[in-house]
């Protein structure tokens, strides 16, 4: 696996722009789709921000780095932190062009994308520690690389040291993480300063950050090991939790594997294809419920009531289907749904269609579930199953035929023919679709016919047939020639072997239906059939046979078999014989079954000879009267009552004409139309709102408009007779407007625009762009707006002041005040306090003033070092710093001894070895000696060393630390009281062989350990051997990360010889973590003192006793006595630093200082102290103190108590100063083993309960103390 991902120009990123724009705010990057989720929240936006972060919330760049969870201001901030530090975010990058910030954008729409989607994916199924509970594969990834960061206020010398790092975002929308990557050497800084400066660092603020905050209040964050210290930088060095130098790796979310609502929508949104190739080949819906109800090209469900919909009976060539829906409403009744109020909507699967039924359930039922159901996203449901709004339905045409056989043509001309056979209906395309009726004599007097019988076949469909049953009330059905049990059918279309739906509407109908969508329906009515044909615009000019030639143009309906065309005006007599007769089927051509012994020739009597209309004539006058009073001048209601002799024939034929006409009639109103397009309604609180509609009908009737919903108050509505206005006053109330508009004929449309309801206070603007996620759905039909704020106000509808401060992540320098100034001030309307002493700045980019770069050189002697807020002095190799901290002291090498093998001469700064008499330097050690003239080889008996002395006589000599033996040759160790009380032999001819740890021959500022003829120095716990291999220099565990603390929350903060765990300043221990405090929270009280260490008695008889002024026992606390022992340490060094007075018995020792430094550390108090003094506000103090580890050798490790009385009486002023009380009474505790003083009751003795919140002593010094007590215990 490689550690870093392609970035630059060459991997075809882009460049955050150099602009000083991206110096305080960050670059916002769009997440497609539903965004990706960072544990509890969506988001669908992030920032890079120059200085290490990526943002999802905020696009102001946070200043300050903080370990996460534990500062208020940042606890609801979602943030990724791959290497958070305070950067150079201005100059460094616009001017220089030193720094950049990469980024990519790698998407699944995009294929070149692909390779890198797919290493993506390999990596996260790699590195997953676990396997996911379901597949993953990367959608989406974004790819920033940061190169060469500078730190904020450089040095120098630090112009070309840059940090190099890289994130990695990856999501599939279900599942999110991330990767951290740090190339090798890739970070060069955690502190403005070169790394040996390092533990003047260790403590400061804005040390880089790195980890991760889920912002939910601070429930769900990480911090990397050694995040928020200067050791930080080294994270490029370790393997991470990826097992992978330099790389981290952290999953973002915690789902199960279940799509999210949104995203299942989305991933059904992208799988499905472009619906607008497809939608032009599907049947529009009609326009109203009614002309979905006799267009029998759709089926209606009335099941799904109070859901009314229509939906196509055979699929489109694609396998299409197309649901219409209706409003049922008693408002509205009938008007047709579209979109996202509950309209209909193409479907990819023909539902309907028994093989495509599973698919629809799959891919349209699941999609509407996951878009409209299950998530708010139903817009996008409908861009890929939109809803028809019958702006290119076309009613079909009706042509019927009915009664004594009459005709109504497809354009519309009337007539009657009485042929006794089998004749053809219409023929469509010249064979593509035929209908066939069957004639047979009615009852009465034998000059009248009625259908019988009807079939009908569209291509390669199946032929139906439909007659009247033996009884002639009702209807026998035959598919392809069998028998078919129609009375099992409904009002719902049955698709039958795919070819024709056929359905019931009644006992006594039959309807079926083609897939090119012609209908039929039959009935039955007093002995006879009636016919309606419902034909499709697409026949028209494509039609011949008695019902006609369909082009509009009733001229030319009687057009024959040979292409001739009779008269429109041709009486019955001529339709008769020169046009009816001529469609007569042969059998070459009949669709009909036959029954056995029945054929064509069955039903045909070319010889019949009906009644004529203009021959209509009744046998008696009552039959006259009783039909002219029945029909009331219906000449077809007439023609039927005579020719059959039975009013009642032809007063059903008149009801059934007058119904046809009725339904024909509705099935051609269509309803009115809202020619204002309103599909939204800006509402802003506090104006005047107008709101209006204007509407047509296409038939020119008269139009009755209504407003329903959730109507504002005081709302006013004007009428006229084409539009409709609305005029209120805009409030926050919720408002729903549906406007209805109905014709006379009873067809309706609504509209019910979207109400976008804008309510900023404080002047803010609405925001309508539609891609605004944060809009409030209160309901599919009423949005509130989000709001953009002018300067100084916050929140979703501006009504909060803003807070600055806040807003800006606590923007100032950490413990400075940080005030939010009054509107109209706005992301930038703060002020912060002054900065710290030794800082310059505006209080928020507070700078470090660097005093050494004053002319003075700080006052520094020798060398001065500049830190945060202040700078310390150093001194040259060869010198040690003085108990002023600015002056240096000359080392003496040559005290109390050197490791000159002869003579030592001190320098300044050094030292220089020289040889006694016949000796030289030597050349390959200058700290050596050897023979100016040495004895030739195997010419001397000398067991060290041979030269020629005085008169070139042979001489031996012995190394340094040996005597010579009595033979005069050879050497031997001497012990050391007998070589103290010699004077006999010289240093440089007879060196002594002495042990020189024991006499303090030696330089060792610790331990000295004797070999033979030298020794060698080591250190107490805490410290080590610096490169000289005498001195000890403590051991820093803070910067060597070898510390350990109770809680990762705490900092460690180096001692001499030790370390503490400390709480950060503006963190409290709390619940045994170093937590921050909420907004409006105040401090906890402070913790209380720990119970003292057992001394040794040694130490015990050391100690003496302060009376203090001005304190109550129950104030004293933590914080209070660690004031009090810095004060009694300072005390103390600057006495013994000064006077020479506390140095120990033995000889002076090599130190890394030319002082002896006391701390807090070195100070104790007795077991039982402080306690109550016998008047008010007075405690008393027993207190010892301990010389620092190393110091005192062998020689007693407490100060003598004379010296610690005399030390705090001579400090006593600053002493008081510090702790703001007054010291009373100083005396030693025990002025010896047999007489005590008035304070010499036994101490309290209590085992010593630390207190971790303030510090906790560890490494060596923790050893120590336990041996310690261990040794005590034992005594006793």
């Amino acid at each position: 696996m490689q550690l870093m991902y392609p970035y630059g120009s060459s991997a075809g990123d882009s460049e955050i722009p150099n602009t000083y724009e991206y110096s305080w705010q960050c670059f916002k990057i769009d997440i497609p789709d539903d965004g990706m989720q960072f544990f509890g929240k969506r988001h669908y936006k992030v920032h890079i921000c120059r200085n290490g972060l990526l943002l999802f919330d905020s696009q102001w760049l946070p200043w300050w780095p903080y370990n996460f969870g534990e500062r208020w201001w940042l606890k609801k901030e979602a943030m990724l932190a791959p290497y958070w530090g305070l950067t150079d975010t201005d100059d460094s990058f616009v001017i220089q062009g030193f720094s950049k910030v990469y980024y990519h954008v790698y998407s699944d729409s995009d294929p070149s994308s692909t390779p890198l989607l797919k290493r993506a994916s390999s990596d996260t199924k790699r590195l997953l520690s676990t396997p996911l509970p379901t597949a993953f594969k990367a959608s989406w990834v974004l790819v920033v690389t940061w190169k060469n960061l500078r730190p904020y206020q450089y040095p120098a010398n630090m112009a070309n040291q840059g940090n190099t790092f890289q994130l990695v975002l990856i999501t599939d929308g279900v599942y999110s993480f991330t990767m951290y990557n740090y190339p090798s050497n890739g970070l060069q800084w955690s502190a403005p300063t070169q790394r040996m400066y390092y533990r003047y660092y260790s403590n400061s603020y804005g040390l880089p950050v790195v980890g991760w905050n889920a912002g939910d209040k601070g429930e769900r964050k990480y911090n990397m090991p050694r995040s928020g210290t200067v050791n930080i930088e080294t994270i490029d060095g370790i393997r991470g939790n990826a097992d992978m130098v330099g790389k981290w790796f952290f999953r973002l979310e915690e789902s199960l594997g279940k799509l999210n609502a949104r995203q299942e929508c989305i991933d059904w949104f992208k799988a499905q294809p472009d619906p607008r190739f497809y939608t032009e080949y599907i049947e529009p819906c009609p326009c109203v419920l009614r002309q979905a109800w006799w267009d029998e090209r759709f089926t209606v469900n009335w099941r799904d009531w109070p859901r009314m919909c229509g939906y196509a009976q055979f699929p489109s060539p694609h396998g299409w289907g197309q649901e219409c829906c209706y409003s049922t409403n008693w408002q509205s009744w009938g008007a047709l749904l579209v979109g996202n109020t509950g309209g209909g909507s193409a479907h990819r699967y023909h539902k309907l269609t028994e093989e495509l039924r599973a698919k629809h359930d799959s891919s349209d039922v699941q999609g509407y579930q996951k878009c409209c159901v299950n998530s708010d996203l139903c817009d996008l449901y409908y861009k890929r199953r939109p809803s028809d709004n019958c702006g290119n339905y076309v009613v079909p045409e009706w042509s019927w035929l009915w009664g004594d056989p009459h005709f109504v043509t497809l354009d519309g001309k009337n007539y009657t023919f009485n042929g006794l056979g089998e004749y053809m209906m219409t023929d469509a395309r010249d064979g593509f679709f035929q209908l066939q009726a069957r004639t047979k004599l009615a009852k009465g007097g034998g000059t009248a016919t009625v259908f019988s019988a009807a079939a009908a076949k569209e291509g390669n469909s199946s032929v139906v047939q439909v007659e009247l049953n033996d009884a002639e009330i009702s209807l026998s059905v035959l598919i392809d020639g069998e028998s078919f049990n129609y009375t099992s059918l409904s009002n719902e279309s049955v698709t039958l072997k795919g070819s024709v739906a056929v359905a019931k509407p009644d006992n006594n109908s039959f309807v079926m239906v083609f897939p090119s969508g012609i209908s039929v329906t039959a009935k039955a009515v007093s002995g006879a059939l009636s016919i309606v044909l419902a034909a499709p615009k697409s026949f028209k000019n494509q039609t011949k046979g008695l019902l006609g030639r369909w082009n509009d143009d009733p001229e030319d309906d009687f057009l024959t078999p040979n292409g001739t065309i009779l008269p429109s005006n041709a009486n019955s007599k001529d339709i008769h014989y020169n046009f009816g007769l001529l469609w007569q089927v042969d059998n070459r051509s009949s669709l009909f079954t036959y029954k056995p012994g029945e054929s064509l020739k069955t039903f045909e009597n070319a010889s019949f000879v009906p009644m004529f209309l203009e021959d209509l004539s009744f046998p008696n006058d009552t039959l006259r009267k009783q039909a002219e009073e029945a029909c009331q001048g219906d000449l077809n209601c007439l023609f039927d009552s005579a020719s059959t002799k039975d009013v009642s024939m032809g007063a059903n034929t008149k009801a059934m004409s007058s119904t046809l006409e009725k339904e024909s009639s509705s099935l051609k109103n269509y309803p009115p139309r809202f020619v204002t397009q309103l599909s939204q309604v800006n509402v802003t609180v506090n104006q005047s709102i107008s709101v209006s509609v204007v509407a047509e009908d296409p038939n020119n009737d008269t139009l009755i408009f209504s407003v329903f919903g959730v109507l504002p108050r005081a709302a006013i509505l004007r009428n006229n007779s084409n539009s409709v206005t609305v005029t209120w006053n805009g409030t926050n109330e919720h408002i729903e407007l549906e406007f209805v508009v109905t014709d006379d004929q009873g067809a309706t449309a609504f509209l019910r625009p979207i109400i976008n309801l804008c309510a900023c206070h404080n002047n803010g603007v609405c925001l309508h762009s539609a891609s605004n996620k944060n809009s409030t759905h209160n309901s599919n039909k009423m949005n509130v707006l989000e709001c953009g704020c002018l300067n100084g106000y916050t929140g979703t509808l501006c009504e909060s002041d803003l807070d600055a401060c806040e807003a800006n992540l606590n923007p100032c320098y950490p413990g400075v005040k940080c005030i939010d100034l009054p509107p109209p001030a706005n992301i930038s309307g703060y002020k912060c306090g002054p900065c710290p002493n030794g800082f310059t700045g505006d209080g928020s980019k507070c700078r470090d003033f660097d005093e050494c770069l004053q002319g003075s050189n700080g006052g520094c002697s020798q060398v001065c070092i500049n830190t945060p807020g202040s700078f310390t002095c150093d001194c040259r190799k060869g010198y040690l710093l003085k108990i002023d901290q600015r002056n240096c002291d000359d080392i003496n090498e040559c005290v109390p001894v050197s490791d000159c093998m002869h003579k030592c001469e001190n320098t300044n700064g050094g030292y220089r070895c020289s040889c006694d008499d016949f000796f030289k330097v030597d050349p390959s050690d200058p700290k050596n000696c050897i023979p100016e003239s040495p004895c030739q080889k195997g010419k001397h008996n000398c067991q060290h060393i041979c030269y020629l002395g005085s008169n070139k006589i042979q001489q031996c000599a012995c190394r340094r630390g040996y005597l010579p033996g009595d033979d005069g040759d050879s050497c031997k160790v001497l012990d050391w009281r007998i070589a103290s009380n010699s004077t006999t032999y010289s240093s440089a001819i007879f060196p002594l062989d002495i042990d020189e740890c024991a006499v303090n021959e030696n330089r060792c500022s610790h331990k000295c350990n004797n070999t033979e003829g030298s020794y060698t120095c080591s250190c107490v716990d805490g410290f080590r051997l610096d490169a000289d291999n005498v001195t000890c220099i403590d051991i820093d565990e803070c910067l060597e990360w070898t510390f350990k603390c109770q809680d990762s929350s705490q900092r460690c903060k180096n001692t001499q010889g030790s370390y503490k765990c400390v709480c950060e300043e503006g963190l409290y221990w709390i619940d045994n973590a170093c937590k921050g405090l909420g907004k409006y929270e105040k401090p906890p009280p402070p913790p209380p003192a720990p119970t003292p260490r057992i001394p040794s008695l040694i130490e015990e008889r050391q100690a003496i006793i302060i009376t203090i002024k001005g304190l109550n026992l129950s104030q004293w606390n933590l914080p209070l006595e660690q004031v009090f022992k810095d004060a009694v340490a300072d005390s103390v060094t600057t006495f013994c630093g000064e006077s020479r007075d506390c140095e120990i018995t033995a000889p002076r020792k090599r130190r890394a200082l030319d002082y002896i430094l006391f701390t807090s550390d070195q100070v104790h108090l007795l077991p039982g102290y402080p306690e109550r003094a016998p008047y008010l506000m007075q405690i008393r103090v027993a207190i010892y103190v301990q010389f620092p580890p190393g110091v005192a050798g062998d020689s007693p490790s407490t100060l003598d108590k004379n010296i610690l009385l005399t030390v705090i009486n001579s400090s006593r002023e600053n002493f008081e100063k510090a702790l703001n009380v007054s010291v009373v009474n100083l005396k030693i505790a025990y002025l010896d083993r047999s007489t005590e003083s008035s304070f010499t009751e036994t101490p309290k003795v209590h085992h010593e309960e630390t207190t971790i919140g303030y510090f906790i002593i560890g490494g060596a010094a923790a050893g120590v103390i336990l041996a310690i007590i261990l040794c005590v215990l034992g005594c006793c």
